[in-house]
């Protein structure tokens, strides 16, 4: 087995990881710091997030300000779109993740990639970590401070599979349930598939045993399966379950037309085809509504036969047709799973964590950072804005802390 002391070790060259490092390095010079990151590169989620371009942060998110700063340090551009999103002047991910690296380098930060923590203990005043290097075999650091920042259980695909909280429950934190969010729902209802591919704009409504939680308008992604896009994407952070509880407490509404009042429209509209003694099918009352297969299902949905004809549509169908329109109502089945997720609900209680240095309020020495903690932000740039504020915290408080 080999042997290394460093000053600081931190687990995880994410985001988070990077930053901790870096800032640690940035507060103390002399400080020895370690980076193990299991993967072959360091920051892989990083280098996917925002479908490659990297939504660093959002102007509406806490103190993004601070991660700006942090970030032009790096020598990162960025640009700013509207709805407050921030990217890098690129929209290049594995740009920013390829900075944080470099930054590591010339602050002189030691990285061992292909290494993965097997256990972590407190000697002493000393942290011991395990892990096991396909270059050197099983090691041993012994440490002053170690920094979890192994990231959630959200994207296998990227190493993420939960290490962080396991190694933060062995020092005797409490991890809050992990649940996948960010991710698409899978809905029961007949006829779905036949909607596959299609977008349309609205708003989704989430109810929870008949009262309404949650409401953002966005881009509705039909699936095979279910819904997808960023606002049912948000939503799901909502759908937690309480004891006792399950998914069928919970529904699913689309207002499909909740920019426009149809009603009026619609009732002009009929008029006036009955006016010519049109011979058109009932899908075609949503004409440049919805697309043709979205607006055949909607009727079909209301108990109106989309094949009847326009002209022979009574009031109460006609009402029919405007309310599924603006409440087309889905049973979910399941969220997608960890695989999908963007993001990990739950993990290290935060009551148990210092908020300005992100330092272990259990076992001093011990720091935790990003998805490692329970947290969780909607999509446009709020878990990795999360990611930056929490690094930056835990590093500076480590370098700090060291004395030599």
């Amino acid at each position: 087995m080999k042997n290394f002391n460093c000053d600081i070790c931190i687990i995880g060259a994410g985001a988070s990881g990077m930053t901790a490092a870096i800032q640690a390095k940035r507060a103390n010079r002399d400080a020895r710091v370690l980076v193990l990151e299991k993967n072959s590169i360091p920051g892989r989620k990083l280098r996917a997030t925002g479908n490659g371009r990297c939504n660093l942060t959002n102007s509406n998110a806490r103190e993004y300000l601070k991660s700006l700063r942090f970030l032009s340090d790096m020598g990162i551009a960025v640009r700013e779109y509207p709805e407050g999103y921030i990217y890098p002047y690129s929209e290049s991910a594995a740009d920013v993740a390829e900075v944080l690296k470099n930054r590591m380098d010339d602050l002189g930060v030691e990285l061992l990639l292909d290494t993965r923590v097997t256990g972590a203990s407190t000697s002493g005043s000393n942290k011991v970590i395990e892990a096991e290097s396909a270059e050197l075999g099983k090691i041993c650091v012994n440490a002053q401070v170690l920094i979890i920042s192994a990231g959630g259980k959200a994207g296998p695909a990227f190493g993420t599979t939960g290490d962080g909280t396991k190694i933060a429950a062995g020092f005797g934190h409490r991890i809050t349930k992990l649940v996948p969010v960010l991710t698409a729902v899978e809905v029961s209802d007949e006829g779905i598939e036949t909607l596959a591919g299609i977008r349309a704009r609205g708003s989704v409504k989430l109810y929870k045993k008949g009262r309404k939680i949650f409401e953002e308008p966005g881009e509705i992604q039909f699936t095979k399966t279910g819904l997808s896009g960023i606002c049912i994407f948000n939503m799901t952070r909502h759908m937690i379950f309480g004891e006792g509880e399950t998914i069928q407490d919970f529904g699913i509404g689309l207002d499909l037309c909740h920019d426009f009042d149809m009603d009026d429209y619609i009732t002009a509209g009929v008029e006036a085809i009955r006016n010519v003694g049109s011979d058109e099918p009932a899908r075609d009352i949503l004409r440049t509504f919805l697309k043709k297969n979205l607006a055949s299902y909607v009727i079909t949905r209301s108990g109106v036969d989309p094949d009847k004809r326009i002209v022979d549509l009574s009031a109460p169908e006609l009402y029919a047709i405007i309310a599924a329109t603006n409440d087309l109502r889905f049973k979910p089945e399941k969220l997608k799973g960890w695989r999908d997720a963007q993001c990990t609900s739950g993990g290290v209680d935060r009551f148990e964590v210092d908020d300005e240095t992100c330092q272990s309020l259990l076992v001093p020495g011990l720091y935790m950072t990003g998805e490692v903690l329970d947290y969780d932000g909607p999509c446009g740039g709020y878990n990795l804005n999360f990611a930056w504020l929490t690094g930056m915290a835990a590093g500076e408080s480590a370098g700090r802390s060291i004395k030599h």
